[in-house]
């Protein structure tokens, strides 16, 4: 089996933990992304023991534009073709009484959440044509 490219973006979540530990028992190469720079670093040394060919955690701050562009930078300066796998695993929720009673919560919620993931997953699609 050809060895993967996989992106996983929010690595920290449970479910991205795993899916990383899968991936990395297989041999393939991960980048990680998380706002949380040590533990994305502990994370990434524990796929590199359990197999992972390569293992990259990087900050990401999905909410700023500037932190998108930087981190496809480092895909494609890493990877020519882009990633042959991406994982999107992160977001935010708040109790239904605190965002139902401020406008400010529903909207960090609505940038986090579906703004980020959009505008992520436009910017690596104008990419990936000109890298096949």
């Amino acid at each position: 089996m050809a060895k993967k490219r996989i992106l996983i973006i929010g690595a920290l979540s449970g479910i991205a933990k795993e899916v990383a530990r899968a991936y990395a028992t297989k041999g393939n190469d991960l980048i990680l992304t998380s706002r949380n720079k040590d533990e994305i670093k502990n994370l990434a040394k524990d796929l590199k023991i359990r197999g992972a060919s390569s293992v990259i955690g990087l900050f990401f701050d999905p909410i700023k534009l500037s932190s998108q562009r930087n981190l496809l930078n480092e895909i494609f300066d890493r990877w020519q073709q882009g990633p042959s796998v991406t994982l999107i695993s992160y977001g935010i929720m708040l109790s239904h009484k605190k965002s139902f009673y401020r406008p400010e919560e529903i909207s960090k919620i609505v940038s986090v959440n579906f703004t980020s993931v959009i505008i992520f997953c436009e910017l690596l699609w104008r990419e990936l044509p000109n890298r096949m």
